[in-house]
């Protein structure tokens, strides 16, 4: 083990524990609000009744050829508008991710409807269709950054690791692992982030029970038996503000009563400031080949000085094996111990740059997740997470030290 100094190693070893979470979230401790699930998805026989009735202003978010074959009487092709305050909006198209992007665009009071099952719900309750060209004096709609449910990166940045937010990664899981850059765009995840694919949720093409989604999705979390906080305000982002799963993901949350918001520039936005922390999923192969220049036999006794290495394990795990060239700062102490340990070994390192390499006991362990966070918060910007730790260095049969 490294040696700290006196004060610092004192509180270490108070602090010492077994190896199992000091503080493990247990789901169910937070109060849990009852969902009250809004009114967007309208069957087609109460849609019928309502747009002959003039309630209703049908959105026809179809391709042009489509909408000229047939629509729905007194529809409009993709208007993005200012409806009469009397008049709600009613949408509809055979593609989720149109409807949700429009959905996002104008959400408000009244918010929009959907047409459960599109137009062929529509004929088959009876409906009539319409054939004949959009006028051409009317405008697609496209993106207006005004809109109340965007936010944007000091508000993003503001809001990662903590309890009342929770941030979903679009890109899917691959993009959230990555390691490599790609096409220059720095790869990574926003701290804390978790990756999700909403299109799970979909029940082919039929939109799903509210109640069933949210059930499922809420079971979302860093590891089995974890859950995101439904309470949370829900912060999303994608690729870039083109990325159409940010407009379906919204309203898929809306549909289950989860409050949302949108980052609409996206990982594109966060990656290419110089101010933003980013994790990246850190693999063994890379790890050693980072390790090794320094350490070319991987030897205990080294002290990195072009990296930091931390396992946030307990103590009596750290002293029972570790890996070469590790210090330990137990989870429970790093919040307030990274910035003397820092004093201690790195004080004249560039902390937006040096790559902090973080690592507990496997791929299950989120403590390097929680501690990437917090780093982040003492001004960390290089942030690798060796997500296989302990037991996946020693499946590569590399070498762990008492």
């Amino acid at each position: 083990m490294k040696l700290l100094n006196i004060s610092t190693l004192l509180l270490l070893f108070a602090s010492s524990s077994l190896s199992v979470e000091p503080y493990p979230w247990i789901p169910g401790n937070r109060p849990v609000s009852e969902p009250v699930y809004p009114e967007i998805l309208m069957d087609a026989a109460e849609a019928i009744a309502a747009v002959a009735k003039g309630d209703l202003l049908p959105i026809d978010l179809r391709g042009i050829d489509d909408f000229s074959a047939g629509h729905i009487p007194g529809a409009v092709w993709k208007q993005i508008t200012e409806p009469n305050p009397s008049q709600a909006l009613l949408l509809y198209a055979d593609d989720f991710e149109a409807i949700g992007s429009s959905f996002l665009l104008l959400d408000g009071d009244p918010a929009p409807r959907i047409l459960r099952g599109g137009v062929e719900a529509w004929r088959a309750a009876g409906g009539l269709l319409v054939a004949g060209d959009p006028k051409r004096n009317r405008k697609a709609g496209l993106i207006d950054e005004s809109v109340k449910q965007y936010v944007e990166w000091a508000e993003v940045y503001e809001a990662f690791a903590r309890e009342e937010f929770e941030i979903i990664d679009l890109r899917g899981r691959d993009a959230w692992m990555s390691y490599e850059d790609v096409d220059g765009l720095r790869a990574g995840h926003i701290p804390h982030s978790l990756p999700y694919d909403f299109t799970d949720l979909l029940l082919g093409r039929r939109w799903p029970d509210p109640a069933a989604a949210r059930a499922k999705f809420l079971k979302l979390g860093p590891r089995e038996g974890d859950q995101v906080n439904s309470n949370a305000t829900f912060i999303l982002y994608g690729h870039d503000p083109a990325d159409s799963r940010l407009g379906l993901a919204y309203l898929l949350l809306r549909l289950m009563d989860v409050d949302t918001r949108v980052y609409l520039g996206g990982w594109t936005d966060w990656a290419n400031s110089a101010d933003s922390p980013v994790v990246r999923i850190l693999p063994t192969e890379k790890l050693e080949g980072m390790l090794r220049p320094e350490n070319p036999n991987l030897s205990d006794q080294v002290s990195y000085e072009t990296l930091v290495l931390l396992d946030l394990r307990g103590n009596l795990d750290f002293n029972r094996r570790h890996l070469p060239g590790s210090l330990s700062l137990p989870i429970h102490l790093f919040r307030d111990s990274l910035s003397t340990l820092g004093d201690e070994h790195w004080r004249d390192e560039d902390r937006g740059k040096l790559p902090l390499v973080l690592y507990c006991y496997g791929p299950d362990c989120i403590r390097s997740r929680n501690g990437a966070s917090m780093a982040a918060r003492q001004g960390f910007h290089n942030l690798l997470w060796y997500r296989d730790g302990v037991e996946g260095w020693r499946r590569a049969d590399l070498p762990l030290y008492k």
